[in-house]
């Protein structure tokens, strides 16, 4: 699916959505609701989408282990997420990481 969206239309998608959700100051993080969500961002069917102040994630699995999925970097950012005991991020592309956040 990355690969028919295109990487760079992902970051550029999310980078607009980031100017439109964090234009205003806000908490740590955002839960858009889904009709909000880019056309790249609906293709990949996530079960939900954070905002964060670093990127945004894009939850595919979710289960008894954690959730999983995607963790976007928006265009023109060059923010490495960083991993911890609540986070742990696997590069796939520049921006463009799998994530597990263990529950």
């Amino acid at each position: 699916m990355l690969q028919q969206v295109g990487e760079a239309n992902l970051r550029r998608d999310a980078a607009g959505f980031y100017k439109e959700l964090f234009s205003a100051p806000t908490s740590q993080h955002l839960i858009p609701k889904p009709e909000q969500w880019p056309p790249t961002f609906r293709r990949f069917e996530p079960l939900r989408v954070r905002a964060y102040a670093d990127g945004f994630s894009l939850a595919l699995f979710d289960g008894h282990m954690g959730e999983e999925g995607l963790y976007v970097v928006p265009s023109g950012m060059d923010n490495v997420p960083r991993a911890g005991p609540h986070a742990e991020f696997r590069k796939m592309s520049d921006g463009i990481y799998w994530y597990r956040f263990p529950q």
